[in-house]
């Protein structure tokens, strides 16, 4: 059977983030300054991605230092998210890889500072490195593994939701897994009446 060109939501959703430049920034700010500049510089790496990659990985880059002194949890988090699926997307694997499991490793060491919204975009960004590598079935582990955390929450983005079931039966099409993928590609509709910013939903194929 031909390979299926299957659109698969990417994780690009770091947060709500603030609008402006991120030029000349100080090293030695208030915390409440940090948050703001780092978010801009987060922001803008999500503009550039498609544009120009590398522009957006100097940024993520950027983005981690300050997160990093300011001791940011979640700047960190979605930081080194950022880098891992730039990478992933230049199928550079390796240093995806190393990216997510240095956020998957802040997620774990610090678990009230971090949502369980933001770990389950973590584990859904290690399920498509996964996909893109043609390793499906291990890819659901992660994508269910992220479902499950999301749910864990008291509350949680249906957009988040909304990205996993359709990269569960993404999954699920490419393993020849016919109903099980239909019943999430068929159940994402429900969702997606519901979500306030579709904008934020970005297909790619694989």
């Amino acid at each position: 059977m031909p390979s299926l060109r299957i659109p698969v939501l990417t994780l690009w959703l770091y947060g709500i983030f603030c609008q402006g430049s991120a030029q000349e920034l100080p090293l030695l700010i208030p915390l409440k300054q940090d948050t703001i500049i780092i978010k801009e510089l987060l922001n803008q790496s999500f503009r550039l991605k498609y544009s120009s990659v590398d522009s957006s990985i100097q940024l993520l880059k950027k983005a981690l230092y300050l997160s990093l002194n300011a001791t940011y949890e979640t700047g960190i988090v979605s930081s080194y998210l950022g880098l891992g699926i730039c990478h992933i997307e230049r199928k550079e694997y390796r240093q995806g890889k190393e990216y997510l499991d240095s956020a998957y490793m802040y997620c774990l060491t610090s678990p009230l500072q971090i949502s369980t919204d933001a770990v389950a975009k973590v584990l859904n960004g290690k399920g498509m490195l996964y996909s893109y590598m043609g390793d499906y079935l291990a890819a659901t582990r992660y994508y269910y593994r992220a479902l499950q955390t999301l749910e864990s929450g008291r509350s949680y983005d249906s957009t988040t939701k909304a990205i996993l079931f359709v990269n569960l039966g993404g999954a699920y099409l490419q393993l020849q897994e016919y109903e099980r993928a239909l019943y999430y590609l068929n159940t994402i509709e429900w969702y997606t009446r519901n979500l306030s910013q579709k904008k934020e939903l970005m297909y790619v194929y694989l």
